[in-house]
């Protein structure tokens, strides 16, 4: 059949060509795009190497890489005990515990694996993600018919904590105003307690219940039902309308010995805001937890500390903010808000010049000390506070001219003073902050290690661009420099597929001052016709989606 323009044969060509690049089908045609740190000692870690192969796992002692452990031994060894074949790069690793010594997952069963044999550990526990595991791991928290239980988790005893849930003023259950909430019904998803969280030593847990009685149900359609049947389906939810009531949240710690309940004194402002207490962190005895909360028509964003023995809330530091309330550049990370010095002192993310940049309070009095960053540039995240040499970790975008969205390293001491750069290469410096721990808790995600070494003295820095690999060092907090290249990205195979980077450029806004920048997708179907432009971009305030870096190659 002929493929001239305008026939099937000819569409079908441009619909596969386009499939080819989405982000699906060439992420995997690039390697070891990234490090991803085990920290197991001070500056010491393991981490994955990917090989076109397999996978070889790599040891990092005093910034001197080697093969963690002898794979083909452990290969053998493992394959022995099962009565499989193993190969040795197709070794699953869940730790690696001390030199040459590793422990492996195989028959879904753990194995630990030193002086070349192995011992069966027995079978890799079941996950249960609907249940909020405590700091210890000794104790779970789970809802059963809108009530709150805590369980043992050795011997699977359960106890009651709540006796008056009810349909639409549940215990623990995720809001209908949130984004899951069709994505829930419409696929029976399991979530741990929403809005609850353990206090470090286990005896308090601190949440609420939302009440949503008073807001009639608005059903979703689903015209063409994923199950296949001909009848639509609706999937009801409480959503509240503009001009109606919101949901009322009422919060609450439980002491988990006693079972006794402790109404937390949330101010009546705050409680058709928030639908849950997201903790900061806590005291350091375990009583007090640190939250922060927007109240968007007020104009005022809150650090706030609620005491989980008495049930009082007390506000820290308090400002007033002009249009869209977000305590951090990007709006699925935790807030750029820590807090210091067991409660003393917090760092806090203010765009009050215009600007975002990090401020330290004293939190006694909400005094300012001191501003940590300013001028005309942006903080994106916090990556670490190290207290105890006094100085502080973050990216930052716009401080060195150019893309004003290439994020850099910096360190600064907490008085303000010593502002360092330490990525110096004109690239995305791609270490991201931790992401909020509702999203994490929700969508089941591990936490990303941090970059950081424990003891600060070293960082993990993978940068790129969009049209150069991305490049895994090993650098020195003190000035950035480079101990040593871990890894560089192979991209050869997907450059064999024809695919071409996209295209910076920059182009002047209506104002005719302001850069905007941008990228062009070229067409990769070969041909001599016009193609249509197609201009992607997105109207939320807390993303951005033109590409930076090379891991973001394919089309979405």
């Amino acid at each position: 059949m002929s493929s001239q323009p305008g026939n099937r044969t000819d569409i079908v060509a441009r619909y596969e060509a386009a499939e080819a690049m989405l982000d699906g089908k060439v992420t995997p045609l690039v390697l070891n795009e990234s490090v991803s740190p085990h920290w197991w000692a001070d500056h010491d870690f393991w981490y994955e190497r990917q090989r076109s192969d397999g996978v070889e796992y790599a040891l990092v002692v005093d910034g001197i890489a080697r093969s963690a452990f002898d794979h083909a031994a452990a290969a053998d060894a493992l394959s022995l005990a099962t009565g499989g074949k193993v190969g040795q790069w197709e070794l699953a690793v869940e730790d690696i515990t001390s030199d040459e010594e590793a422990i492996l997952v195989a028959e879904n069963h753990r194995w630990r694996f030193s002086k070349g044999s192995v011992a069966d550990l027995g079978p890799v526990e079941v996950s249960q993600p609907h249940i909020l595991i405590s700091p210890d791991k000794s104790q779970g928290l789970m809802v059963h018919d809108h009530d709150l239980y805590v369980c043992t988790l050795d011997s699977g005893e359960e106890r009651r904590l709540t006796d008056d849930g009810e349909a639409d003023f549940a215990w623990g259950k995720y809001p209908d105003s949130g984004l899951l909430a069709v994505v829930r019904q419409r696929n029976g998803l399991h979530f741990p307690p929403f809005g609850w969280s353990w206090s470090p030593d286990g005896a308090f847990i601190i949440g609420g219940r939302v009440d949503e009685r008073h807001i009639e149900p608005y059903p979703f359609l689903e015209s063409v039902p994923r199950d296949g049947g001909f009848r639509p389906k609706t999937y009801p939810i409480r959503q509240p309308l503009v001009g109606e009531e919101n949901a009322i949240f009422t919060a609450c710690a439980i002491e988990i010995a006693t079972g006794r309940k402790i109404p937390i004194d949330l101010p009546v402002e705050l409680q058709s805001v928030l639908t849950a207490i997201d903790p900061i962190t806590w005291s350091i005895d375990g009583r007090r937890v640190f939250f922060v909360a927007a109240l968007n028509e007020s104009n005022e964003a809150r650090l706030m500390a609620a005491d989980v023995t008495a049930g009082t809330v007390r506000t820290l530091i308090s400002e007033r903010i002009d249009g869209f309330i977000n305590l951090g550049s990007e709006m699925y990370a935790q807030p750029n808000v820590r807090i210091l010095g067991g409660g003393t002192e917090a760092i806090w993310y203010s765009e009050r010049t215009g600007f975002g940049h990090l401020y330290r309070y004293e939190l006694a009095t909400g005094t300012l000390l001191n501003p940590l960053t300013s001028g005309e540039w942006v903080v994106r995240d916090i990556l670490k506070v190290d207290e105890e040499k006094g100085r502080i970790f973050f990216t930052a975008a716009g401080r060195e001219g150019g893309d004003p969205y290439l994020r850099r390293v910096y360190r600064v001491d907490l008085d303000g003073a010593d502002l360092t750069l330490l990525t110096p290469e004109v690239a995305d410096h791609t270490l991201d902050g931790a992401p909020a721990t509702m999203i994490t808790r929700l969508f089941g995600t591990p936490f990303a290690p941090s970059m950081i070494s424990p003891d600060g003295s070293v960082l993990i820095d993978t940068y790129s661009t969009v049209s150069s690999p991305s490049v895994s060092v090993l650098r020195s907090t003190e000035e950035g420099s480079i101990v040593r290249v871990l890894e560089t990205a192979d991209a050869s195979t997907l450059l064999a597929t024809g695919w071409r980077p996209p295209e910076p450029f920059v182009a002047k806004a209506a104002d005719g001052k302001t850069d905007l920048h941008g990228v062009i997708y070229r067409p990769h179907h070969k041909s001599c016709r016009p193609a249509p432009v197609i201009d992607g971009i997105y109207g939320g305030p807390q993303m951005t989606v033109t590409p930076e870096t090379f891991q973001q190659h394919g089309v979405r």
